[in-house]
């Protein structure tokens, strides 16, 4: 089965344990693993793994307390290592070790080390790389509820400032309303009273170039009255006239005289009235700049409302995007809570399993029990059977010593007889060979 995880050598084991538990361990750990040295290991790297303290990682026992177990007198120096098993057995099929069995436990070897430290490895790697993006994470969430909890409440804020000054508004609505009649009442007044200043300025423009004209004429009258003077005192002195024609035309004069005052009479008398219009309609642009004045407030309250609705609109559209982002954290906390649940009835389908094994290590070991009963009267019978054996095997012994002790006597004096065997032998052969070559020699003879 290929691996999710490479497989680290030893000295890249030894420096990782040492920075992400804290282990000081050496190569010969590995190469000579001893079982009680590697259960506290792996109860602190169990610890390591699940965040919790020891104790807690191992209050969490077998499924089967002793008081349910058949035998509890026998688990008794067992249930803990048991225990231990029972919690490496779940946590390890999540770091991709399916094959993780007591035996890495009870009797580690170096290869199966290197397998499950490289898995641990790994795994407290990818933690505290998950667990950095997890707190970055959760500071971001964190800070943006805060930062939506600030915008609500400025947003309640604003809108008790709003319903504030929409009630106020409310309050002074008639007032409002009676100003703006008022206003265009003023307004329509001030085009009237504009089109009267119009046609009133160039009446009195008119009326002015008139009295311009007539005091040209006037003066003219006066200058030709005068010279009419000094032409008459002149004539008066040249020629005498009579009396009637000289009344005739003082009457006559007298005459255009008259008209001419009634003629100026008029025109002040009209100017007094322009004048009179003119202050009139001076006070009706004090009212109408009055009016404006007012116009411009209302208008400056009214930019003013439009700029603070600008603003609880933006408030509210940052609320929206605040919403959005709270809406994706959520969705990614779905996620990782699904991911959780995943693995959370994986966990428990391998409690399933491992609660399976149990049962069935438990009936090995109730098989085993049976067996260890069956060798210990097998023991205690061989044990007799033992005592016996020695016996008649020292008396064996003895016997084999006094017929090795026989023996050795027999064959030392069956050695001295095959020496003087073997001299009565030479003895013979120098014989024969003497006799042989007497023979050779008369055969040749």
């Amino acid at each position: 089965m290929a691996l999710t995880f490479p497989v680290l050598p030893v000295s890249e084991i030894i420096l990782s344990l040492e920075e992400l538990c804290g282990f000081q361990l050496t190569s010969q750990h590995f190469s000579k693993p001893d079982s009680l040295v590697w259960q506290d290991l792996y109860k602190k790297m169990m610890s390591e793994i699940v965040g919790r303290s020891l104790d807690e990682c191992m209050m969490e026992p077998l499924h089967l307390t002793p008081v349910e177990l058949e035998f509890p007198e026998l688990y008794t120096d067992t249930l803990n290592v048991l225990t231990l098993i029972n919690a490496m057995s779940k946590l390890m099929p999540p770091l991709f070790v399916d094959d993780f069995s007591s035996r890495d436990v009870l009797m580690p070897t170096s290869s199966r080390l290197e397998k499950l430290c490289s898995a641990i490895i790994n795994f407290l790697r990818y933690k505290s790389s998950r667990i950095c993006m997890y707190e970055d994470m959760k500071a971001e969430v964190e800070a943006e509820r805060e930062h939506h909890e600030s915008l609500l409440k400025r947003n309640e804020e604003l809108k008790q400032k709003i319903n504030s000054i929409r009630s106020e508004r409310a309050k002074r609505e008639p007032e409002i309303e009676k100003v703006q009649d008022e206003i265009s009442q003023v307004s329509n007044q001030m085009m009237e009273n504009h089109r009267s200043r119009h046609a009133i300025e160039k009446n009195i423009s008119d009326v002015k170039a008139k009295i311009l004209e007539k005091k040209a004429k006037a003066d003219q009258l006066k200058c030709k009255i005068l010279k009419q003077k000094e032409v008459e005192g002149i004539l008066s002195q040249k020629i005498v006239t009579s009396p009637e024609k000289v009344m005739a035309e003082q009457g006559e004069l007298r005459q255009q005289l008259e008209s001419l005052r009634e003629t100026e009479d008029r025109k002040k008398n009209r100017f007094v009235e322009v004048d009179s219009q003119r202050k009139d309609l001076k006070q009706v642009v004090q009212n109408c700049e009055k009016g404006i004045q007012l116009l411009e407030m209302i208008h400056a309250s009214v930019d003013r409302e439009t700029v603070m609705v600008n603003q609880i609109q933006v408030i509210l559209d940052q609320v929206q995007e605040g919403r959005d982002r709270l809406q994706e954290m959520e969705r990614r906390k779905e996620t990782v809570f699904e991911m959780l649940r995943k693995r959370q009835e994986k966990l428990a389908k391998m409690s399933l399993m491992h609660q399976n094994k149990v049962k069935i290590l438990q009936e090995q070991m109730e098989s085993y029990k049976q067996d260890k009963d069956k060798l210990e009267a097998q023991k205690s019978v061989d044990s007799e059977r033992k005592t016996k054996m020695l016996q008649v095997k020292s008396q064996v012994t003895e016997n084999v010593r006094r017929l090795q002790r026989d023996m050795e006597q027999k064959v030392e004096s069956l050695k001295n007889a095959y020496g003087r065997l073997l001299e009565q032998t030479d003895s013979l052969n120098v014989l024969y060979a003497k006799e042989w070559d007497d023979i050779r020699k008369l055969l040749k003879n």
